[in-house]
Parts: C-alpha cells; sequence; structure tokens
C-alpha cells in the first residue's frame, strides 16, 4: 500500500534560493529511487515553513532512500538552510 511522508522543515533566513538549487540537483536523483512516485514542496505564504509531500510505495522504500541521503552526506547539506531538525510522519490511505 503506498504511504505518503511528509517532511516539516523551517527555512533560515534568505535560504529559498538555496533550496531550489539543492532540490534541483537531488530530485533527479529521488525520481529514480526504487519505490518513489511523486514530490511536491510547498512553502507556507507569509512564512518560512517548509512541507514536503512525497508519495512512495511503501515505508521502507522511503526509508531506504532516507539513509542513502543521510549516508552520502546530502541530509548534512540540506540542514544547513533548516532552522533546527525537520519532522517526517508517515501517512496511510483510509481508504474511505
Amino acid at each position: 500500500m503506498p504511504v505518503t511522508v511528509m517532511l516539516k522543515a523551517t527555512l533560515k533566513s534568505e535560504q529559498e534560493d538555496k533550496l531550489k538549487e539543492l532540490m534541483s540537483k537531488f530530485l533527479v536523483q529521488t525520481r529514480t529511487y526504487q519505490g518513489f512516485r511523486d514530490i511536491t514542496i510547498y512553502k507556507e505564504d507569509n512564512s518560512n515553513n517548509i512541507v514536503f509531500y512525497s508519495i512512495w510505495d511503501k515505508k521502507e522504500d522511503f526509508q531506504n532512500y532516507l539513509n542513502f541521503r543521510i549516508q552520502n552526506g546530502d541530509m548534512s547539506v540540506l540542514a544547513q538552510v533548516f532552522e533546527g531538525e525537520p519532522q517526517i510522519s508517515f501517512y496511510n490511505d483510509l481508504k474511505l
């Protein structure tokens, strides 16, 4: 069953362009990763709050992807544009 992953973070001041630069580089590889389906990144109006909304075949696929990004140092680079730790939540479709 597909899983929706929401990563919530707050951008540091003046870091939106840097985030866009990083995402243009990182998302090329993300889109080819096993289990990846889709991603949309939102920025809240009048705030520096960011939400990465992605869909994966299963939770384990996202966890493998996240571990890959941690091991190759990409998450450390991305963390430089965020205030504090991002929060990650997993959601399953209730099929209502």
